[in-house]
């Protein structure tokens, strides 16, 4: 099937792929060299938890279980590209209302889908991924879209909006840059960036003064430095 577990045996060339090929994403695969991958991102979203599928399953690697299935998938792919590092990433925080799911009106703080809460399973995913030898980033406690803003960043309750997905995207990069060796500054060049156009503009500054504090900065951060906004 085209979940998780799926894609991980079709990744390992534990079966073969063709019964991906009405999805987009088989295309995308076709295209890769996967000997190559220095990466694998795992994303994990709230489809199971919303058909019920227990956190905890009846044996470790329960596949119908949340937990199992990702032990499963990050096990799978660290055997079969011993090489390359696996981040697994938990779903972020969602808001649900009778339009998105059949749980009730209430945040993944709250609603109980039977099992435990979405931040339950959040942890639980988190913790497993971990236990299993994966990287991971727990959207949901540090993605930083909570009851206070999740309208600014989420499409539907559930899935992140274009804002959300940056949000989410930079995090993921902080992370893969980090393990190649690179210093994140968290736009602290285009910050002082800023600041430097500002001052030149109310006139504190002559030509020679701006030019000079420009290079300035671009020195400071042309030394294996990346900045994320």
């Amino acid at each position: 099937s085209p979940s998780g577990v799926g894609w991980a045996y079709v990744l390992s060339g534990k079966v073969d792929a063709d019964f991906l090929s009405n999805y987009h994403a088989y295309d995308v695969y076709k295209s890769c060299n996967l000997d190559d991958t220095d990466v694998f991102v795992v994303e994990y979203g709230v489809n199971d938890y919303l058909s019920k599928h227990s956190l905890w399953g009846g044996y470790d690697t329960d596949p119908y279980s949340y937990a199992g299935a990702i032990k499963v998938v990050v096990s799978t792919l660290k055997n079969s590209y011993p090489n390359a590092k696996v981040i697994f990433s938990t779903p972020s925080y969602v808001y649900f209302t009778s339009a998105n799911s059949v749980l009730g009106t209430g945040d993944g703080n709250l609603i109980n889908n039977g099992y435990a809460t979405l931040s339950d399973y959040s942890y639980g995913a988190a913790n497993t991924a971990h236990d299993v030898g994966a990287e991971t980033y727990n959207a949901y406690q540090l993605l930083g879209v909570g009851p206070e803003n999740y309208d600014e960043f989420l499409l539907d309750g559930i899935h992140l909006n274009e804002d959300g997905r940056k949000k989410l995207a930079q995090a993921w990069s902080r992370m893969i840059l980090r393990d190649f060796g690179y210093k994140i500054e968290e736009g602290a060049k285009n910050r002082r960036l800023k600041i430097l156009e500002a001052e030149n503009k109310a006139g504190k500054l002559t030509a020679l003064e701006y030019q000079a504090k420009k290079l300035e900065i671009q020195n400071d951060f042309a030394s294996k430095t990346i900045a994320l906004t």
